[in-house]
């Protein structure tokens, strides 16, 4: 269940499709019988899938500096890579 909203979340996003749009297209719907009516109704099942693929597409900040990411020692310090 939760793959397959994910996938049909995704899909519709890479489609270009917004926030709303995606909710109106009820990509929860073949759960929303068994699921829809127990802490999350469907559209907010849906909101939080997509907030979730949101965070997964942002772009890591050392990918975008061209930086290495910072490394952590044994006792939790960070320290820049050499």
């Amino acid at each position: 269940m939760l793959v397959t909203v994910r996938n049909n979340v995704a899909a519709l996003k890479q489609q270009g499709k917004s926030l709303d749009e995606i909710i109106a297209a009820k990509p929860t719907a073949a759960f929303d019988a068994r699921w829809g009516n127990f802490v999350f109704n469907g559209d907010q099942f849906t909101k939080m899938v997509y907030a979730g693929l949101q965070s997964l597409m942002k772009p890591c900040p050392w990918k975008i500096s061209g930086s290495e990411p910072p490394s952590q020692t044994l006792n939790g310090e960070v320290s820049a890579n050499m």
